[in-house]
């Protein structure tokens, strides 16, 4: 709005405590992206997470997750450096393959 002089606060994101590892959104291809960083699970290429929905694969990019496997990748959305993780499953929905809503556990 125009001419209108809103109120505003500034908080540092040090500040805020860390939200739970879960799945915040789920995209029209049914990936699900988390709120876990890579580092907050110990991401690895090649490394097994155990999550909610049983034992993930690591894999760097979506390309390389095998057709039909479900992946733990590196996302492009994040904050500097970090990256989001994404649970997907290689040409098909993550979220209907496991039946996953938005706000659920990653790792329970």
């Amino acid at each position: 709005m125009q001419g209108i002089n809103l109120p505003t606060e500034r908080h540092l994101l040090k500040d805020f405590k860390s939200a739970p590892l879960s799945i915040a959104y789920i995209d029209n291809f049914g990936n699900c992206k988390t709120t876990a960083w890579a580092e907050d699970i110990g991401h690895e290429a090649g490394k097994k997470i155990k999550t909610t929905w049983g034992e993930v694969m690591c894999y760097d990019r979506l390309k390389d997750v095998p057709n039909g496997e479900p992946g733990l990748i590196v996302g492009s959305s994040g904050y500097r450096d970090h990256r989001f993780i994404e649970l997907v499953v290689q040409g098909v929905s993550a979220a209907n393959h496991f039946g996953i809503k938005q706000s659920d556990l990653l790792i329970s």
